[in-house]
């Protein structure tokens, strides 16, 4: 019974944190991925950040479409960052990393992905937006983090949307 305990406390207690700090594990469809896969413009050499990366489906697939960029995975939930490590474990440009994405350097991200709750996400855009290439682009899945018109929109049929912004527009 001890030995129950030790292991789900640990999970659970890293989903609470994730919860409260970023957003609750929420997968991104199948649907979604497709088209955030076929809309985002990754390059060879450019370094991706997937904040909050839950499973690394959506690096996993990104990694597919273009596998001569760099992509990096933040997940601060024990079991989803396991299943990650998982899943990406044969994938020699994908890294996953247990980390409060608050307390990470992005300057040299190209691309960032993310789902968090709304508030929580215009704290940590307003932070970090000031360091990063104005150029780099910011996709934000489900809400419209700023006033300013998003650059592109991605809108699977029956999928919620990804906004994609420039990190200037947080300027």
């Amino acid at each position: 019974m001890i030995w129950i305990v030790l292991i789900l406390l640990p999970i659970l207690l890293t989903a609470a944190i994730a919860g409260v700090k970023g957003a609750p594990w929420v997968p991104t469809k199948r649907g979604l991925i497709d088209g955030v896969v076929a809309e985002l413009e990754i390059k060879p050499g450019m370094t991706v950040y997937d904040l909050g990366c839950g499973d690394g489906r959506v690096l996993k697939a990104l990694s597919s479409k273009q596998p001569h960029a760099n992509y990096i995975g933040h997940e601060l939930s024990l079991l989803p960052f396991l299943i990650a490590k998982l899943r990406t474990v044969k994938n020699s440009n994908i890294s996953i990393v247990f980390k409060d994405v608050t307390r990470t350097d992005y300057t040299d991200a190209d691309v960032i992905f993310l789902f968090w709750m709304s508030e929580t996400s215009k704290k940590l855009l307003n932070r970090m937006t000031k360091d990063l290439k104005p150029d780099c682009h910011i996709a934000v899945e489900g809400w419209k983090p700023v006033k300013a018109e998003p650059i592109r929109t991605i809108r699977p049929e029956n999928h919620i949307p990804v906004y994609v912004y420039r990190a200037s527009q947080w300027r």
